[in-house]
């Protein structure tokens, strides 16, 4: 019973280690990438990457999170806002929640944008620069 307890213990070290290396690695190696909003100066877009949405189509509190920021970059540069995300499926639709969430939180629809093939975050961003045919853009993400 004791080997186990220990296992236990051990293994439960052994994860918070791995994840917060991971957290102080991704954080050290990409800390001159992230920026304060009031260091954001000339950009063509702001892009909304995707998040998980309710299945009564309300917003995850992950993606929620993200479009309030997107809505308060915009209100900062008064740039197009792009929504990216997986929309792939008649049965899923990231991008039209985040769509009406920031209207009814006061962006005017004529300057919010869909890329309705954001699967991923590659996907998302390759389609800035090959589709959309974007240079500089601000990414908001977690």
């Amino acid at each position: 019973m004791k080997k186990i307890f220990n296992l236990i213990i051990l293994t439960i070290i052994l994860s918070l280690t791995l994840i917060f290396g991971i957290d102080f690695y991704v954080k050290y190696s990409t800390k001159d990438r992230i920026i304060n909003i009031n260091e954001i100066k000339e950009v063509e877009a702001i892009v909304v990457l995707g998040a998980s949405v309710k299945e009564d189509g309300s917003l995850s509190l992950m993606l929620k999170e993200r479009v309030d920021t997107g809505i308060e970059v915009y209100n900062k540069l008064n740039k197009t806002i792009i929504m990216s995300g997986d929309s792939t499926n008649e049965d899923y639709d990231e991008v039209i929640p985040m769509k009406n969430y920031a209207i009814k939180n006061g962006i005017d629809s004529n300057m919010i944008s869909l890329d309705y093939a954001g699967i991923s975050t590659y996907d998302s961003i390759y389609r800035m620069k090959h589709v959309f045919k974007l240079k500089k853009i601000v990414i908001i993400t977690q």
